[in-house]
């Protein structure tokens, strides 16, 4: 019997092994002709049992029928497996929804699973034809080579990788007490990086033993103060999922509650999902520069994460920090606009990075600046604004690159 314990370790170890790094988790690709040059088009995830499992979905007016299909196959709360594909996506096609219902079918055909305990994603060039029979190549080939390992996780990552962007993956270990759990990921960055629900495709796994309700309350808690903070060029995409499924084999207390377990493990998705979103940003070529925004005494969460969101997603405050440079009132203005707070006194606005640290606001004034302490701020490649509302106990962290 597994035993529980009050003390937690909050830190995250980093281990080899992807989505395959918890134990029973399985992975595998194929190329089947989505993309171009024979590159790995499709991906596999199954767990060697059903197990409890929850999504995020984008909130674009237009969803994917991936997305549609999914929602409807986890009104239950558990899956069995998740099939991906990359190169075109099934977005505007006609018959779509069809299409990924049959691409579940296919899933239970080959990997001993049943249609409704399939999550079926899509991601690539809207507007190209999809073939079932290309389906089917793809999942009967993944199907034979499905393993544990590194390197299985990675190709689906690979097949998920669209324009030849870098394939990305994580795992991490932490502590529940005394039960040493795992979680693994792989992801990856959509071209239009404004989330709202989710933020790109993200496959999450872990052995957490934990119910279905309070699986999806803690990734909702998770992505609405990680993945959803991120804004790059303030356009959603209609395929965006988050999706994590929890099979229980780390042999932990069951959680079913909001107990010091479940507290323990929220901080841990969300310290997982904080560092999925510096590698989505730091994988963007096109851009030099990762810029945080974090916001401190807010007085309700909403008003936190509003104003993160709104401050790495203006375009004045971005054209600031390109020209090294931090204009106050930019960033006043959107704290007006949220409604942080009708007393500016005790408002303060710093910059900050590795390389040390300038007060650009305070005492209802703004600081002159200094020259040469901003030209070191700004040599690191990640720049972090910090906002004190001084009006209550909320924080959040907004994210960008530019």
């Amino acid at each position: 019997m597994t035993v529980r314990k009050n003390a937690v370790n909050r830190e995250l170890t980093p281990i080899p092994g992807g989505v395959c790094a918890p134990d029973d988790f399985r992975a595998s690709s194929a190329a089947c002709g989505f993309k171009q040059n024979g590159e790995l088009d499709l991906g596999v995830i199954v767990s060697k049992r059903r197990c409890p499992t929850a999504c995020v979905y984008t909130t674009s007016a237009k969803r994917g029928a991936p997305i549609l299909i999914t929602e409807r196959h986890l009104e239950n709360e558990y899956a069995h497996a998740i099939v991906v594909n990359g190169g075109i996506a099934n977005t505007f096609q006609f018959g779509g929804e069809r299409l990924a219902k049959d691409v579940c079918r296919i899933v239970e055909n080959y990997c001993n699973v049943i249609t409704e305990d399939v999550v079926v994603a899509s991601t690539g060039i809207m507007g190209q034809e999809l073939s079932l029979q290309t389906f089917e190549k793809g999942v009967s080939a993944a199907a034979e080579k499905l393993a544990r390992s590194h390197e299985a996780s990675y190709s689906v990552a690979q097949a998920m990788a669209n324009g030849g962007a870098e394939p990305m993956q994580l795992s991490f270990s932490f502590e529940l007490g005394a039960i040493v759990c795992k979680i693994g990921a792989v992801f990856k960055a959509n071209t239009h990086v404004s989330p709202n629900m989710a933020t790109t495709l993200v496959f999450v796994t872990t052995d957490v033993n934990i119910t279905p309700k309070m699986l999806r309350k803690a990734l909702q808690y998770a992505v609405n103060e990680t993945l959803n903070l991120m804004d790059i060029d303030g356009i959603s995409s209609p395929n965006d999922m988050v999706c994590i499924m929890a099979n229980g084999r780390a042999d932990n207390w069951r959680i079913d509650c909001e107990d010091t377990d479940y507290r323990k493990f929220t901080s841990a998705l969300k310290e997982f999902f904080h560092q999925i979103a510096l590698r989505i940003l730091r994988n963007r070529k096109d851009k030099d520069r990762i810029l945080l925004c974090r916001v401190y005494g807010a007085q309700s969460a909403q008003i936190s994460r509003a104003l993160a969101k709104k401050i790495v997603g203006s375009v004045a405050v971005k054209e600031d920090i390109k020209r090294g440079s931090v204009n106050a009132e930019n960033i006043l203005f959107s704290v007006a606009e949220i409604g942080g707070t009708k007393e500016f006194d005790n408002v303060s606005i710093c910059i900050r990075s590795e390389f040390g640290e300038a007060i650009v606001y305070e005492d209802d004034k703004r600081v002159p600046e200094m020259r040469e302490q901003y030209k070191k701020i700004f040599a690191s490649s990640c720049v972090e604004l910090s906002v004190q509302l001084a009006q209550g106990n909320y924080k959040s962290v907004g994210y960008t690159c530019i």
